[in-house]
């Protein structure tokens, strides 16, 4: 299954089938304002090059198991800037045993090159659950999470081997962002663990 740029519409599902090994991104699948997109447990979705994105104005609801977890990565799946990741613009998401790889090829409409980024999550929040962020990177900005004026809930989840300068990280939380996290693990990520933007961040 392969995808040009499109929108997806409402009650859009991204179902496991028997035989098919990934859905694959050529360009930009948008996630428009009141719309889901489902991606069911043991799916993995793969971006072909720097154009592949998934862009949520809506919500993403990609809930997997410890069994069948899902996977969003790169067609060629081996190494960082790959393809350009999620990017959440207002939207907002539920990711479960899901794992992030390989991304950061290009700008996600957010900021810089990051494996997931949102900016401006402000009714409702994206929560990261017992997942995996892995690997992302490009020549600046690059970070594993970037959270900007958003909320942004993240437990039980590995964030490592993001960035390529000193000045990344595998979490960066910017603006007037909310950010939880719990039982989770940042490490092995180039520059810092967590960078924050000192001038905006407000701490509760």
């Amino acid at each position: 299954w392969t995808s040009s740029s499109r929108s997806a519409s409402a009650g859009s599902t991204l179902a496991l089938q028997t035989g098919l090994e990934a859905y694959e991104l050529e360009g930009r699948l948008d996630v428009p304002t009141g719309v889901t997109l489902t991606v069911q447990a043991g799916v993995t979705v793969k971006g072909r090059n720097s154009s592949g994105l998934i862009y949520v104005q809506g919500h993403l609801q990609a809930v997997g198991t410890a069994s069948q977890p899902i996977t969003f990565t790169s067609v060629a799946d081996s190494g960082p800037s790959q393809w350009s990741g999620l990017g959440f613009t207002g939207g907002t998401g539920d990711l479960r045993y899901v794992t992030v790889r390989y991304g950061g090829a290009a700008s996600n409409y957010v900021s810089g090159n990051s494996n997931v980024a949102m900016s401006g999550v402000t009714n409702g929040e994206v929560r990261i659950e017992s997942s995996r962020i892995l690997s992302a990177s490009h020549t600046s900005l690059d970070n594993g999470v970037y959270a900007y004026n958003s909320r942004l809930v993240i437990s039980d989840t590995l964030i490592s081997g993001n960035g390529s300068a000193t000045n990344d990280a595998g979490l960066y939380i910017a603006g007037s962002s909310v950010v939880t996290v719990t039982n989770s693990t940042i490490r092995g990520n180039a520059g810092n663990g967590l960078g924050l933007d000192w001038v905006q961040q407000k701490y509760n």
